[in-house]
């Protein structure tokens, strides 16, 4: 029997969904693990649709993406830049506009179904130069300071550490072992992320963006950064595609000054 067109957004909350944990850089109170089920995405990539939760804390925040919230439980606070403050709670729903920065506050277990839209590849809401170069780096060090070797060896990141080092075209990567530094010394390029380790589908669609660790898929041999858990959805749902467009686009991102956190 064929699938319907129409997809109803049932509560998927009894089924496995993707747990992952902000940035620290982010986290302003706590350290609350959040779970995503992304249901639907089109094949643009810019519109889908799906669940979220997360336990309680506060982190900063900067629409990108025009959002419809629905509120299925518990109790949370968005406060803008300027000081303005909106409670949330079960039965709620609100819109957040693109360009929205601030923060969001969970005061109880929150969940909410959500659709959005980013409607162009460059409407980031916060631009920072801190990453002008060809390579993406935080404090000094590429991949945020995990080893690029453990991605392919171990199948996760994992933090490296200073005492074993090597530069690669001017920027700083640190691993967990002297041996996997010395692998990446023998072949850079087998171990380096795609695209200076920037977030790739920010490259596919003409920008620079900050990556999560966390983020990441290895495609044919080759690793790929994202910024975000639920950017990778959207990512993996074309991954063939958005790499394509990645390496068309890279030329001319790769010479882009901006960085989009």
């Amino acid at each position: 029997m064929p699938t319907h067109p129409v997809l109803k957004l049932d509560s998927p909350l009894d089924l496995p969904g993707k747990t992952y944990h902000l940035p620290e850089e982010k986290r302003l109170a706590g350290n609350p693990p959040q779970t995503l089920w992304m249901q639907y995405t089109d094949p643009s990539g810019q519109f889908f649709a799906g669940h979220w939760r997360s336990e309680p804390g506060r982190w900063r925040i900067a629409y990108t993406e025009e959002e419809f919230c629905q509120m299925l439980e518990g109790v949370s606070v968005m406060t803008a830049t300027a000081g303005q403050a909106v409670t949330l709670r079960a039965g709620d729903s609100c819109v957040v506009p693109r360009g929205f920065a601030g923060t969001w506050e969970v005061v109880e277990t929150t969940t909410k179904r959500f659709v959005i839209y980013e409607a162009a590849a460059g409407a980031l809401a916060m631009v920072l130069p801190a990453w002008a170069g060809n390579t993406f780096e935080r404090n000094g060090l590429a991949l945020r300071g995990h080893d690029p070797v453990a991605y392919f060896t171990d199948g996760q990141p994992m933090l490296g550490s200073k005492a074993f080092s090597a530069v690669h075209a001017g920027a700083t990567y640190v691993f967990t072992s002297a041996a996997h530094r010395d692998r990446f010394v023998a072949q850079p390029e087998r171990y380096l992320p795609q695209f200076g380790g920037f977030c790739a589908f920010g490259v596919a669609g003409g920008y620079k963006a900050a990556i999560d660790p966390a983020a990441f898929s290895i495609v044919e041999g080759k690793l790929y950064l994202n910024y975000s858990p639920k950017v990778q959805e959207r990512w993996r749902a074309d991954m063939s595609g958005f790499i394509q467009r990645a390496e068309r686009q890279w030329p001319q991102v790769e010479k882009t000054e901006k960085v989009f956190e």
